[in-house]
């Protein structure tokens, strides 16, 4: 067998991340869940979110998925809130 991958990994990935995904998603309060959405017009308050919920271990395809940003602007929005 091929070093690597093995049958049925990215289905169990892709199910682990559907419900951290999920978790997280009915874990944030409604007024969250809108502000940390890419087209909140309050940028500071939606870093602040990401940022906080980035050092409480919430991976960045989790967040990026969330707020429909890309991994790189998500990246830049967790570190550029918490300052």
């Amino acid at each position: 067998m091929p070093r690597g991958k093995r049958p049925g990994d990215s289905k169990k990935r892709s199910l682990r991340f559907e419900e951290e995904k999920n978790r997280l998603f009915f874990s944030l309060s409604v007024d969250q869940r809108r502000s940390i959405h890419k087209f909140n017009p309050y940028r500071r308050e939606r870093d602040r979110l990401i940022a906080d919920l980035y050092r409480r271990g919430v991976k960045l395809t989790i967040l990026a998925d969330l707020s429909k940003m890309s991994k790189s602007a998500v990246h830049r929005a967790a570190h550029r809130g918490s300052g």
